[in-house]
């Protein structure tokens, strides 16, 4: 592996044409710009734009392209993927010899959100993530990772044709506990449990720890803005059925986090969504279009755990981004939302730094002939 923290380290970037579904086809030439940003709470999470100065027409509605870093140092080269997406032009500057187009690269995810076309129904007992599995190959995603889980639906579920695919995966993400639908590097797309940032295994070792490994510039802009961090969520869930009322539920941060409401000296901040779409019309067995068959009791119980899962999810993801650090860094291949250690030491103006972060958003930029850089930024985990 390249030592990224070398004083002699080179750095470029180089881009290849793919099929659409992710084959290589050749190497892309004449990119004049090049721009990725990852940001863990935006929906798709990754996008992208490249500039391209081309010698002849193309046909962008066609293919994939790929973006690669490619770093070398005393004699090794390591050249991996950051970024796989889908072209759609956004500007065509034509010149007498040459034109210089722009296009937008979209996220794998995009796939997604072509509507149903159809009602979708999950029957009694049915898996949440073989119906996933299954919405994935209907709308050409290929090569995709799905981790199963053992949750069914209790009573059935059914999705309206104007649901589109990226809808119902996010539905039944926010049911079972996972993450939203996301795309790695190479464009596969990933459905997977969702991690409390606490419990994410920690690597120390991706350049923010002050010392001969660090890849980080020595100026840190810290965020410290706790003033509209919520400590309690309030969520309600409307029904499907206009007799049948909606729940609420609430969650609040523990009296050991340092903004709860007792650490706050009652204090309270909220976090209120209303009339909250929990995914899906549920009816008990076969008669989900019988509403006289379904029972005030049994909607409540039915749905109350979905509701309270939810509200206490968004308060964690919520109150999890007040205090956040940005710095520039040199390129390094890491995951967004994984775990590190941000060590910066004391200056006279400023305590020392020292904590455990995930990467919640980062941005790199390249330009033809010079040196890729990073902005990312870093959120403290909660003990």
């Amino acid at each position: 592996m390249v030592d990224y923290a070398a004083s002699g380290l080179k750095q470029t970037m180089r881009f290849e044409r793919l099929t659409r579904d992710r084959k290589t086809l050749d190497a892309l030439t004449g990119v004049a710009s090049f721009s990725r940003e990852r940001n863990q709470h935006a929906s798709p999470s990754t996008g992208a734009t490249i500039s391209i100065d081309q010698q002849a027409p193309d046909d962008w509605r066609r293919g994939a392209i790929r973006a690669l870093a490619q770093s070398s140092f005393a004699g090794k080269t390591e050249i991996v993927p950051v970024f796989t997406g889908i072209p759609v032009l956004t500007g065509d500057r034509r010149a007498s010899r040459q034109s210089k187009v722009t296009l937008r690269l979209l996220d794998y995810t995009t796939l997604l959100d072509r509507p149903l076309g159809r009602p979708v129904y999950l029957q009694a007992g049915g898996s949440y993530t073989a119906l996933v599995r299954q919405l994935y190959s209907t709308a050409g995603a290929t090569g995709h990772a799905i981790t199963d889980s053992a949750a069914v639906s209790a009573s059935g579920a059914r999705w309206p044709a104007t649901k589109t695919i990226r809808q119902v995966c996010t539905e039944i993400a926010r049911a079972i506990g996972y993450r939203a639908t996301w795309a790695d590097e190479l464009g596969a797309l990933h459905f997977e449990p969702y991690i409390a940032p606490g419990h994410r295994p920690v690597d120390p070792d991706l350049g923010f720890v002050h010392g001969h490994t660090c890849t980080y510039r020595p100026d840190v802009d810290v965020d410290v803005d706790f003033s509209d961090t919520p400590n309690m969520s309030l969520v309600t869930a409307r029904s499907p059925w206009d007799r049948v009322e909606g729940v609420a539920a609430t969650a609040f941060l523990p009296d050991r986090h340092p903004l709860s409401v007792a650490s706050r000296d009652g204090y309270v901040v909220p976090l209120v969504e209303e009339d909250v779409d929990l995914g899906v019309e549920i009816t008990p067995g076969s008669t989900w279009d019988d509403p006289d068959d379904v029972t005030i009791d049994w909607w409540r119980g039915y749905i109350q755990p979905f509701a309270d899962a939810y509200a206490a999810r968004i308060l964690e993801q919520k109150s999890a981004i007040a205090l956040s650090y940005t710095v520039e860094n040199r390129f390094r291949p890491f995951a967004l939302m994984s775990a590190t250690r941000l060590l910066v030491p004391a200056t006279d103006a400023a305590p020392e730094i020292d904590t455990t972060v995930t990467i919640s958003k980062d941005t790199l930029e390249y330009q033809a002939g010079a040196v890729p850089t990073m902005t990312t930024t870093l959120t403290e985990v909660q003990a």
